[in-house]
């Protein structure tokens, strides 16, 4: 089986229908402005330690999935979710169980977030992938959002 990534897209919202299971994305995020006062990101500067801070926003992560015919029998996989800093640096990583069912070629993820981690001002990236139960990439898609940070 060949799978390949059709879409990520970082949205507001995102919901599948479940009449005509059409996909509904809605406010498509590709840039994030966040206001700051300087003394409260410099306290917080502070107390991360040299980790991430999370800013406040809530966010869906749509994915679609497809491979080159049905499935025979459900078929598990993983999906990997990976975002890293302008400096290529890993800030999170989990997985998600996922299922192709039977008959089906397609699948669709959507991942509600809450907040986001920033280490600077720049362009960050989110790659997933889907990989099978021995461990084997199966396909990988990938997205990016600008992020403007505005001390004040």
């Amino acid at each position: 089986m060949n799978l390949t990534n059709d879409y990520i897209i970082i949205a507001k919202d995102a919901s599948v229908d479940a009449n005509d299971q059409m996909v509904s994305i809605n406010k498509i995020i590709d840039n994030m402005t966040f206001g700051v006062r300087k003394e409260e990101f410099d306290k917080a500067v502070a107390l991360s330690q040299g980790k991430p801070i999370a800013l406040p926003i809530a966010y869906t992560i749509a994915s679609s999935w497809r491979s080159d015919r049905n499935v025979a029998k459900s078929f598990p996989f993983k999906l990997n979710v990976k975002l890293m800093d302008p400096d290529g640096v890993t800030l999170n990583e989990n997985s998600q169980e996922a299922m192709m069912a039977e008959g089906n070629n397609a699948v669709r993820f959507n991942i509600n977030v809450q907040g986001f981690p920033v280490t600077k001002p720049g362009t960050y990236k989110y790659v997933l992938s889907a990989v099978d139960d021995q461990g084997k990439e199966l396909a990988k898609g990938a997205t990016q959002v600008n992020v403007d940070l505005k001390v004040e």
